[in-house]
């Protein structure tokens, strides 16, 4: 019996340092995502913050404008990977402002804008940002439904246009659209694209508009049923344990989906 406590001794004390050498060789990073230098946002407006980290705790999210950094209001304790930062009216204008996300927890983790980016006066009567589609790597089917949305400060409605030609020609879409959101059901008969954009203007100004940063897809519909992987879908993403993340999809299915996580690149298992 002794003979067998001191083996279970020495191999729980192996399984610890084992553990405590792996935790301390353990090293946490933050990658700032957006914005990462030459956009531009208006006063007014509404953008998404976004970085990737192996983080378990929160960060804070600072701001400078060629300056020091200042945490943001209402970004001092930020889970997952995206916030939304409604810019106020009355923000200081200017283009040297870069965004810094910082550990809440430890400011030596950090990272920050890898070039500076512009906010600008609201210089009209009103602005559009469109939300969606406006990343790169969308890629929505024939005979299927998506949501449009955008960010207004308008009092009119907006129209809602598409291009497949990577924004010399547009079609009306919806000529009238309220709210901020719209749900397009994808024609079987529309014209697939690897060079797609959406443009969301005013109804009464057309010299308020904006249209999607990036060309969308819109493909054949090759079979009974689709689903298309939304996120997470792109190489770099990195989600820490302890977190919540958004998995996303598009489809054009009755029936529910199943979910399932692969740790090894294959054989899943059901989340």
């Amino acid at each position: 019996m002794k003979k067998f406590t001191n083996i279970l001794t020495a191999f729980l004390f192996a399984a610890f340092f084992a553990w405590n050498m792996n935790a301390m060789a353990q090293t946490y990073f933050i990658t700032v995502v957006q914005p990462n230098g030459g956009e531009s946002w208006a006063v007014g407006t509404s953008h998404l913050i976004s970085w990737k980290d192996n983080l378990t705790t929160p960060v804070k999210i600072l701001l400078s404008n060629g300056g020091a950094y200042a945490v943001i209001p209402g970004a001092t304790s930020v889970t997952g990977s995206t916030w939304t930062w409604n810019i106020p009216a009355g923000h200081a204008t200017g283009t040297t402002f870069k965004i810094k996300v910082e550990s809440k927890i430890d400011n030596t983790i950090h990272d920050e804008s890898d070039a500076v980016f512009s906010i600008t006066a609201h210089t009209s009567g009103g602005t559009i940002h469109v939300v969606q589609p406006d990343v790169t790597g969308i890629s929505w089917a024939v005979g299927t439904s998506h949501l449009i949305s955008w960010t207004d400060n308008l009092t009119e409605p907006v129209k809602i246009e598409l291009s497949t030609d990577g924004g010399s020609n547009y079609t009306t879409l919806k000529a009238s659209a309220t709210g901020s959101t719209w749900t397009w059901n994808i024609s079987s008969t529309q014209t697939t694209s690897t060079t797609s954009k959406i443009k969301i203007s005013s109804t009464t100004d057309a010299t308020i508009y904006d249209v999607s940063d990036n060309n969308f897809s819109i493909t054949a519909h090759t079979s009974g049923g689709t689903i298309n992987i939304v996120q997470p879908d792109i190489s770099g993403i990195s989600w820490a344990v302890g977190t919540s993340h958004l998995i996303s999809w598009t489809d054009n299915l009755t029936e529910p989906v199943k979910i399932q996580l692969s740790l090894n690149g294959g054989s899943p298992t059901t989340l």
